[in-house]
């Protein structure tokens, strides 16, 4: 038998799966799942496979497939047809362009095109959370209707932070409702701020988790499906490729575009001393892209800062649930726009490295990681709560994720009874075949901060 152990808002919001409680405090769903160990068999579900026709796209928390095969959302934000190549080079299969709602006819089918010629797909930006004139309205129904059979069209990205101040839930409704009703074969999503005035104009929310490591993340996550339990809506995790400051507010980040946005709102122009000065005192940190310590630029808590923060926060949004990840932004490695630009991983080749390596890592174990709220055991270490295991048998494998949430370095005994594998062996992925042996239940392991350890059952 196998215990699935999963957060109570999670319980929730997957209805009917969760039945009762037993000892520690989280819902249980029993499941018959045969086991083993043994070789493990990889399955690429991170590329996708086109038809010729338009590709048939199903979201939701435990069903991901393009074309009736499972698919494993890798998305990426900000992203231009030049950039493409390099995109898909870092592991990435979804892109999408703040400019695309602008374009030419024929910009719009170039990008397209460009994605699906470097075995990509792309989430298209709608502008929805825009005031929805007539002519919007109509734009909109436009680019749905001429691109809906685009093999490329992963899913309408119809609103980015709509609010009631500017658009009125039921106008984008009334949108949400043509586009299912004339495309109904791909999802509509929406990042939300708003979600209890916006639930029904779209598919599923897409929340914005820029908070950087896992030692941050999982708070921020949890209250957010405690609040919209009642709703019962798809989610994914939008995670952060930049210095986004979240948490340390009065602390400057390395992104001038917030001190020069502070500047513009305040009436201050470019030609102003104020705005001098302010461009003359980043100068420093545009000469040393790659290493801004060297110029004394010292990045938040937010920025995933580290190799192994780069690799836990992917790692860390599969663990809670997210059925795919989505990267904000993409940057260039080289230039940086004082007034529109963001500080990001890439301009830093070590971080650019291991975000290359987890995506490999991400694919190789694309069939474990896809629909991951699903036959799936999650639970924190009752002893050491800032320790969440996340398991899962396929093919009879089992694969089992930790990840030190701490905040700390971790050197310590883990309870692994919720996963029934006593005194079994675990093999660690990606770490020169070391092998860890269960006490009974218990594993002895150490974790660098916000370090993730992956392994498989021998």
């Amino acid at each position: 038998m196998k215990t699935l152990y999963i957060g109570l808002a999670m319980c929730a919001l997957l209805g009917s799966a969760c039945e009762s409680t037993i000892g520690i405090d989280y819902p249980v769903y029993v499941k018959e799942v045969e086991e083993e160990g043994g070789e493990v068999t990889f399955i690429d579900y991170v590329t996708p496979e086109f038809t010729a026709d338009a590709s048939i796209v199903s979201y939701s928390q435990t069903k991901s497939t393009v074309n009736d095969r499972p698919f494993l959302p890798l998305a990426i934000y900000a992203v231009n047809p030049a950039d493409m190549p390099r995109v898909k080079e870092f592991g990435f299969n979804l892109v999408q362009s703040y400019q695309f709602f602008e374009m030419s006819a024929a910009e719009k089918k170039n990008y397209l095109d460009e994605a699906q010629r470097n075995n990509m797909m792309a989430f298209v930006s709608l502008n929805g959370a825009n005031k929805l004139t007539e002519e919007h309205v109509n734009k909109i129904k436009d680019i749905v209707n001429t691109y809906k059979d685009h093999p490329a069209v992963y899913a309408w990205y119809l609103a980015d932070e709509p609010s009631k101040a500017n658009v009125k839930p039921e106008d984008l409704k009334a949108v949400y409702d043509w586009i299912k009703h004339t495309d109904p074969i791909h999802p509509v999503i929406s990042s939300n701020w708003e979600l209890g005035d916006f639930k029904d104009c779209c598919d599923a929310d897409m929340r914005q988790l820029y908070h950087g490591t896992p030692a941050r993340l999982t708070a921020p996550l949890e209250n957010y499906l405690n609040s919209q339990v009642t709703y019962k809506k798809d989610w994914l995790a939008i995670i952060n490729s930049y210095d986004s400051g979240w948490g340390e507010e009065d602390k400057k980040s390395m992104n001038p575009t917030t001190a020069f946005d502070k500047l513009a709102a305040a009436g201050i122009k470019n030609t102003d001393p104020e705005w001098k000065a302010e461009e003359a005192y980043w100068q420093p940190l545009l000469d040393n892209l790659a290493n801004p310590e060297d110029a004394g630029f010292f990045p938040s808590k937010s920025f995933p800062n580290t190799p192994e923060e780069i690799r836990s926060s992917f790692y860390w949004a599969f663990a809670h649930g997210s059925n795919g990840v989505y990267y904000w932004l993409y940057s260039s490695s080289t230039v940086l726009n004082l007034r529109w630009g963001w500080y990001t991983i890439f301009y830093q080749p070590r971080l650019c490295n291991a975000l290359k390596a987890t995506m490999a890592e991400l694919k190789e174990l694309s069939k474990f990681l896809v629909n991951p709220s699903l036959d799936s055991t999650a639970f924190k270490d009752e002893t050491n709560p800032g320790i969440y295991i996340w398991s899962k048998v396929v093919d009879k494998s089992r694969l089992v994720m930790i990840i030190n949430e701490t905040g700390e370095e971790f050197d310590g005994t883990i309870d692994l009874s919720p996963l029934k594998i006593a005194s079994r062996t675990l093999k660690v992925y990606k770490e020169d075949g070391r092998e860890l042996t269960l006490n009974k239940n218990i594993l002895t392991e150490s974790f660098k901060k916000n370090e993730v350890h992956v392994y498989f059952l021998k």
